[in-house]
Order: C-alpha cells, then structure tokens, then sequence
C-alpha cells in the first residue's frame, strides 16, 4: 500500500466527528513513509460551504472539488457532469487526432509543430 492508494473517509457532522478525522490524518502522518506526497482534502456536502480546516503536520492539506479516481472524475457535488464533460473533451481530441492522421501520409513532428 501507498500513500497515494490511501483514501480516509468520514461523515462529519459535528465536532467529535471532525476531532476523530483529524485524529485518523494525524495517525496517517506516523505511518507514511518517507517521499514527497500531496494530501488533499475533498468535502462531499452539496451546497454547503466548509469552514473545516484539516491538516498533515506539517502542512495544510490542499483543498480540491474533483479527482480522478480509476479512471473516473469524482466532483464534490457527487454529479456526473464534470466526468462528462471531461470525457467529451478526450473524445473530440481523439477525433482531431484521427482527423490528422487519416489526411497525412507522412507524420512530421516540425511540421505539426508550426
């Protein structure tokens, strides 16, 4: 296991709850090994804005609303339309792509570089 495969989850609702998170991070911190990692810290709540500040002594962690997971992008509302959009996005620049290499023979990265 890595720490990049470390994923904590807590439904926080209260401040034992967020006492508790804190307290699986800072555990988090004692088992890490050695390397240049980035934490971050998604909130799941909808509409709700987050005044919680978590932190990995002995830096905040980063705050984000959408990461990719397996191949798939989660967004902190819990909604598709970020995935989609990104997949969308990779399918049109495939299509350019095959545009490009169906019209040319002969691929020159100095001519498509121009």
């Amino acid at each position: 296991m890595y720490p990049d495969d470390t994923k904590i989850f807590r439904n926080v609702n209260n401040k034992i709850d967020s006492v508790a998170l804190q307290h699986d991070l800072d555990q988090l911190v004692k088992w890490k090994p050695n390397g240049s990692y980035i934490f971050k810290v998604m909130h799941i709540e909808g509409d709700k804005i987050s005044n919680r500040h978590y932190m990995m002594k002995p830096v905040d962690l980063q705050n984000t609303t959408q990461e990719k997971e397996l191949g798939v992008w989660i967004s902190n509302d819990l909604k598709a339309s970020f995935h989609v959009a990104k997949a969308v996005t990779v399918s049109k620049a495939y299509q350019i792509l095959g545009l490009i290499r169906r019209t040319f023979t002969h691929l020159d990265c100095q001519l498509l570089m121009q």
